[in-house]
This record gives C-alpha cells, structure tokens and sequence, in this order.
C-alpha cells in the first residue's frame, strides 16, 4: 500500500491502493453533442490510472443514444466509455434507479460514482474521493459542491 499524504486543507490526496471505479450515468434529456463532449471531457480525463465509464441511455427519444456511442468510439473516449441502451422500463422499476442497476450489473471494479451528465470533474477529484473513503474505511461516501 503506497502513503496517504493530504493536501494543505487537509483533504485525503491519494489512495492506500489502485482500486477500479466505475460511473454509471442516466441521460433522458435532449443533448445537443457539443455539450455532451465537452461535459464528458472531464470525466473522460481524470487523473486516475483504473477506471471505466458507463453510461447509460435511459429511453432517450432524441439523438442522445448515438451521440453517447459517437463519443464512445471516438478516440477521446481511450476505451473508457461503455454505453448501454435502455429500449423498455421493466414493470415495477423506475427511471433512475433501474439504469443505475442495470450500469452497476456491468461494472467490474472495487467503487461506484454514480453522477448525472451535467456535472464537470477536476482532475483530481475522483483520485481525492477514493482516497478519502479507504482512508476512512468508508462504505459509502457522498460528495457535493458546498
């Protein structure tokens, strides 16, 4: 396990270990392309050595979904991106939380960050919040802008 050093506010820098992460996303709303890019050019740039990306088009009736597999196979994207596509809503599940399962049943690492589509990431931010939580031996940890 490498050290945790902590930054001059005193926030956790770096994780004990390289653990995997993945993020699970749900998009229903139009988004022109432009924005969809440049949002996910934070999520897609993160300092973080193991993780992948997934996303998910919950039923969008728009260009979403193609914009989502454009991106995907760009080569921005370095292979992180994976896209799922949600035709139907089974009986008895709602929106949000039936595209988070269905993201969480196709992700393979250690953490979960799951987020919506119009949130911008630092660098660092992902690299911070897992090193938090294993600091803290945390099961769960919420982040939000204070």
């Amino acid at each position: 396990m490498s050290p945790i050093s902590r930054g001059l506010n005193g926030t956790v820098d770096q994780p004990l270990q390289t653990a995997s992460l993945e993020s699970a996303l749900s998009f229903r709303r139009v988004m022109r392309k432009n924005i969809f890019a440049r949002r996910w050019c934070s999520l897609l740039a993160l300092d973080y050595s193991n993780y992948e990306v997934i996303v998910v088009n919950d039923r969008s009736t728009d260009r979403t979904g193609q914009i989502m597999d454009e991106v995907a196979a760009s080569s921005q994207a370095r292979g992180l991106l994976k896209v799922i596509h949600i035709s139907e809503l089974p009986a008895g599940w709602l929106g949000k939380t039936h595209a988070m399962w269905t993201a969480s049943q196709h992700a393979s690492g250690d953490w979960l960050l799951f987020t919506d589509a119009d949130v911008f990431f630092k660098p660092d931010s992902l690299r911070r919040a897992v090193a938090y939580a294993e600091a803290e031996r945390a099961d769960h940890v919420v982040l939000f802008r204070a």
